[in-house]
């Protein structure tokens, strides 16, 4: 008896002609979206600080509440640059130590690698700014006595890597990005920006023809 062996090019060319009419149909949905990763690691870095500047903001042992100046206006909240020691450390008191308190204390509160460099305010997230997370977040904080108004808090959310540029500027797709602290501990983002829009973002991609 004689076995048929191995296909028919008829048999091999309607079996590729059925896989390309199927890859045709099915691709564009697989790859339609991709995971926005700037996206994913923005709103993580908003919620890292935002629970930072809440757990501060409401801790008498970082900013006691009961020893503020005669100036309440001006040393309410993070504007409340006293000495506290906290794990041996010393936060806040005099000139620049008023000024890197608000820095040096949410690296406390925050994974980083490394040392913190808030004593240096010259610098930049090329440079790795004043700390960097565990998830790669580079973070430029305010140094300052928070006696003005809201400060600005710039990460880059992919350190050294992708395009390094805020919205706005000539990329295709933006990596660093502004948070605003207040001296009472409200966290507001850039109007009509990228922020907003990533943080009211419930879908968590980006169309793979915009990448």
């Amino acid at each position: 008896m004689n076995y048929k062996k191995g296909f028919t090019t008829a048999e091999v060319v309607i079996t590729l002609g059925i896989i390309g009419a199927l890859a045709v149909i099915l691709l564009p949905v697989l790859i339609q979206d991709r995971p926005n990763q700037e996206m994913i690691m923005f709103k993580k870095a908003y919620t890292q600080l935002s629970r930072a500047v809440n757990e501060l903001i409401n801790d008498d042992d970082f900013y006691p509440e009961t020893e503020l100046t005669s100036n309440i206006e001006t040393n309410s909240g993070f504007g409340n640059n006293v000495e506290v020691v906290y794990h041996g450390k010393k936060f806040g008191g005099t000139d620049n130590d008023a000024k890197t308190k608000f820095c040096k204390l949410v690296a406390v509160k925050l994974n980083i690698r490394g040392e913190e460099k808030c004593d240096v305010d010259a610098q930049t997230l090329a440079n790795g700014g004043h700390f960097i997370t565990s998830d790669g977040i580079v973070w430029l904080m305010p140094i300052n006595d928070f006696h003005g108004s809201e400060q600005e808090v710039t990460i880059d959310v992919n350190g050294s890597d992708g395009y390094n540029c805020f919205e706005g500027q000539s990329c295709k797709e933006p990596d660093r990005f502004t948070i605003k602290v207040s001296r009472q501990g409200l966290i507001t983002l850039p109007n009509n920006g990228i922020e907003l829009k990533y943080l009211n973002s419930e879908n968590n991609t980006k169309k793979y023809k915009d990448y």
